[in-house]
């Protein structure tokens, strides 16, 4: 009677003669009638805050294929600036998961590197990227990815906040093993579990296995560095090892081809309590090498045991048919989503039953949307069916979830085998295309935002935008209709309907995700990889109009004045040395740090206009010559000749001689240098 959420005793029951207490006795937990009333769980969650308060709440990483990380220690990496795969976190209560809590009674859930969660140096922590959003029964983090590589070995750390930035001092800290940041997207870098025709999906999947008897194929794939599948992995050896009992040495390496390694043969030869499979590149010059993924616990037993599990079957035809876990589906609008599935028994050599004993009920669930009917199939026993065939259709999303991925769970609800209820399935992840968490990075991952300038020589860019969408397809091998142009802006002065040689105009484009007619299936994420791949440099003329310059919006960044201005005082400092050459000065200490941010904005694009039309004509350095392709001045192209005669030390005495008279270079101290650009330009 009273008490809180957590409490317990334990109930100890023996025999006359008060023997076998050890596997008699049992703790019991306790709940409050209404303990499960948002007031309640928020009273509760308040006693986590202090240090010491009696707290009934835990975080932990979901165990499902849909997050990177599912275990505490596990090792992941990273590229610099691009997204990690989604990492999901559930809250627990001590009967388990917690099930349907308001996201305005839950701890906002911080991602963080270093020792405080509130000073993060390394991750991306604008627009609320290093925190979880709550869905319902987790937390997801989809905007995670590293705006600099940490200076030593870090950790990826996840804490439960107040929204005003307490800590929840009673509520665990998760932590995953040490994170490896790579400079640039690099090949042949990491392992996984393949997403389908395997075993074993994803890490610490737990299964079963039988001695002497082979598991069905186990299929490891290689990644690079942004977790995307790598065929041009050739030759790696992968070995499988176990943490208890002995493997058949005969299956248990597979060697790398088009970037898989598929094990066939693989089967325990002795018993073992619950084992786990580790697979591990061998030696080898690519960064893969000691790189490893694992199952979950394996449950062995000497001989098949019947009605272990359940699975999909393949015996429907149908299209939209699910026949493993884990199969991605896409359709253009919720109603259009029919879903079919073939529910059977295995037993624990994963072997299908024509006929079982066990009579088992198994129910299809969804969190995310309303079915039209949570219908309830009974198979075995008296009935005779072998087979629970479902048909889904949805009718809305719920409200928690709108946007997110759809999930059918499949679950045995009562059997006359007590060790099959509450076995599951997973269906999906059943995308909506018409549906988008507009405003999260989930959006930004799928379409990202890409940047463009161009130039063009015929006739004004209005004119020619319409050709230009229609050859940017063309080269992505992609509709019209799924590049998107934003937005357009021109550099300062230009008017884009009228004037007809036109340089420096940015171009946001877009891509939209393919339909199901479309040609090139390749989702946005992808095209606009391909797209900021493109080497402007070596592509012709198209149509009258030049690519200049291409990479991602996130990447771009605005035109700050200080910055400008130390570069400026930098590029002074190179050139008055008089040792590196005046084109490699403004290439690594101008054009190269804040050149794309600056050469058109209003308040610096006359000086480079200026200095691209004289003193950096000759350079050849790759960032002076795509800037000044673009900012130049048409007006002033008949007199590059005139420079081009002009010599080494003659250039660099011009240059000085034309900084000096505009104010850029001064014999005063530094600030005098600083004081005339703030003068002139703010």
């Amino acid at each position: 009677k009273g008490g809180i959420d957590g409490a317990s005793f334990t109930l100890r029951i023996t025999d006359e003669a008060d023997e076998r207490e050890s596997i008699t006795s049992a703790r019991i937990t306790l709940a409050g009638s209404d303990s499960t009333t948002a007031a309640n769980r928020r009273a509760n969650l308040l006693q986590c805050i202090p240090n010491g308060g009696t707290c009934s709440y835990s975080i932990a990483f979901a165990t499902t294929a849909m997050t990177l990380i599912s275990a505490q220690g596990q090792t992941l990496f990273a590229t610099l600036g691009e997204f990690i795969p989604e990492i999901h976190i559930v809250l627990k209560d001590v009967f388990g998961d917690v099930d349907s809590i308001d996201s305005s009674i839950v701890p906002t859930l911080v991602a963080y590197t270093g020792d405080d969660p509130l000073n993060e140096q390394s991750l991306v922590t604008t627009g609320d990227a290093n925190i979880g959003k709550w869905r319902d029964k987790y937390y997801v983090f989809t905007c995670l990815r590293f705006s600099e590589r940490p200076s030593g070995l870090v950790n990826l750390k996840f804490a439960a906040m107040t929204n005003t930035s307490v800590l929840y001092q009673a509520i665990n800290v998760l932590e995953t093993g040490y994170v490896t940041v790579a400079e640039d997207t690099t090949a042949v870098y990491g392992l996984r579990f393949a997403k389908s025709s395997s075993l074993i999906l994803y890490n610490n999947q737990p299964t079963t296995a039988v001695i002497n008897i082979a598991l069905p194929q186990i299929i490891v794939e290689v990644i690079d560095s942004i977790y995307q599948f790598d065929s041009t992995a050739n030759g790696i050896v992968i070995v499988a090892t176990t943490s208890t009992g002995t493997l058949d040495t005969d299956g248990s390496t597979a060697v790398v081809s088009a970037g898989v390694a598929i094990f066939t043969t693989l089967k325990f030869t002795t018993i073992a309590d619950n084992p786990t499979l580790t697979f591990r590149a061998q030696k080898t010059t690519t960064a893969v090498a000691g790189k490893t993924v694992q199952t979950g616990a394996i449950s062995i037993t000497q001989l098949p045991t019947a009605s272990s599990q359940i699975a999909f079957s393949t015996q429907l035809s149908a299209t939209n048919n699910f026949t493993e876990q884990y199969q991605s589906l896409t359709f253009d609008t919720l109603s259009e989503a029919v879903i079919y599935a073939s529910v059977t028994v295995r037993d624990s050599s994963h072997q299908f039953s024509e006929t079982f004993a066990d009579e088992i009920s198994i129910e299809v669930r969804c969190d995310e949307a309303t079915l039209q009917t949570s219908s309830s199939i009974t198979i075995g026993g008296t009935t005779g069916a072998v087979y629970a065939n479902f048909t889904t259709r949805f009718i809305s999303y719920n409200n928690a979830y709108l946007g997110a991925p759809i999930f059918l769970k499949y679950v045995v609800e009562s059997s006359t085998n007590s060790l099959l209820v509450g076995k599951t399935l997973v269906a999906g992840p059943i995308t909506i295309r018409s549906v988008s968490e507009a405003g999260t990075c989930t959006r930004q991952i799928s379409s990202p935002q890409v940047v463009a300038f161009f130039s063009g020589t015929v006739g004004s860019f209005e004119a020619q935008q319409a050709a230009m969408t229609s050859s940017l397809s063309y080269l992505m091998n992609i509709e019209a209709s799924r590049l998107k142009i934003q937005s357009v802006t021109a550099a300062t002065g230009m008017d884009l309907a009228s004037v007809t040689k036109w340089a420096g105009v940015r171009v946001l484009i877009e891509f939209d995700s393919p339909t199901t007619a479309s040609v090139n299936q390749k989702e946005p994420a992808q095209l606009a990889n391909e797209f900021v791949s493109l080497r402007p440099m070596c592509l012709e003329p198209i149509n009258g109009f030049s690519l200049r310059d291409v990479y991602y919006a996130a990447d771009e960044a605005s035109c700050d004045s200080s910055s400008f201005n130390q570069a400026l005082n930098d590029t002074r400092t190179c050139l008055n040395a008089g040792i590196t050459p005046s084109c490699q000065c403004y290439d690594e200490y101008l054009f190269s740090p804040v050149g794309s941010a600056c050469a058109n904005s209003a308040q610096y694009s006359n000086f480079f206009s200026s200095l691209c039309n004289n003193d950096a004509l000759e350079c050849k350095e790759a960032a002076v010559l795509n800037i000044c392709m673009d900012v130049i001045d048409n007006s002033n192209m008949a007199y590059w000749w005139i420079f081009g005669l002009v010599g080494g030390l003659v250039v660099i005495a011009v240059i000085l001689f034309i900084l000096y008279k505009k104010g850029y270079i001064c014999k005063s101290k530094q600030s005098t240098m600083h004081t005339k650009i703030d003068e002139q330009y703010e």
